[in-house]
């Protein structure tokens, strides 16, 4: 698995005919890409020539204006405009097929969407602690939400004396979703869990903070593409960031 900066074979990052044809109907002429970062309002897109930052255009600041979720975030596919002052800008979002959406809370119709376009929602929970059933089920509603295909993934198993059991546990509460002990130590789980997206596909990855996403996500692409620290001395995660990024 290849860092997303590293790729120009849009094929790779889950193009496709069918958002061919979108994009030919919507906008034709246009130069495909997907989003892979978003910082107050600059956005960070990954198309045939590779990464480049852009803004809004013309009739993307419309529908925004019109409906803010249909704001780009990370992992949406769009359609660029080159202009002769060497500006490029994201003139449409193309129609999501699945999308993590957090509600509002000034409880209007729309929410703001995380992440868009993923094949696999993977929900995070550390092993370095027993696991709150509670958090396990309120995560998995909102990967079931998504449309994507949710699994739970329970990083840190090398930490865990118990860790067959705390999986028995979670496969109770989780109704059918598949339940994953992964390690980045020793490497279990980790062709397990990418075989459920694939070459192609992406995985969303939601949990705590210190839950282990980034050394998780790092693993899969098999190079250091996000930051990590150590754990602390009781063994458990510190706190990286909060991001929204496509690697």
């Amino acid at each position: 698995m290849q860092s997303a900066a590293q790729l120009t074979d849009l094929t790779a990052l889950g193009w496709d005919a069918d958002w061919a044809a979108q994009e030919a109907r919507l906008v034709p002429g246009g130069e495909p890409a997907r989003v892979t970062r978003v910082d107050r309002g600059l956005f960070t897109v990954l198309g045939r020539t590779g990464p480049v930052r852009v803004t809004l255009g013309g009739q993307a600041l419309a529908a925004v204006a019109r409906e803010p979720s249909q704001a780009p975030c990370t992992g949406d596919w769009v359609v660029l405009r080159s202009w002769a002052d060497a500006r490029t800008t994201i003139e449409t979002v193309l129609p999501r097929r699945t999308g993590v959406t957090r509600a509002e809370a000034s409880r209007r119709s729309h929410g703001q969407v995380l992440a868009a376009n993923m094949t696999v929602v993977g929900v995070v929970v550390a092993l370095d602690q027993v696991p709150a059933l509670t958090k396990v089920e309120r995560l998995l509603a909102l990967a079931w939400d998504s449309g994507a295909k949710p699994v739970v993934l329970l990083t840190k198993a090398d930490l865990a004396t118990d860790a067959a059991d705390v999986v028995a546990d979670v496969q109770r509460c989780a109704d059918g979703v598949p339940v994953l002990a992964c390690s980045t130590v020793t490497g279990c789980g980790l062709a397990e869990l990418h075989a459920l997206f694939g070459p192609h596909g992406t995985l969303a990855l939601f949990g705590a903070s210190g839950a282990g996403k980034s050394a998780l996500a790092n693993a899969l692409v098999g190079v250091p593409v996000l930051s990590t620290r150590s754990i602390r001395p009781d063994g458990r995660g510190r706190h990286t960031s909060v991001r929204r990024q496509l690697v």
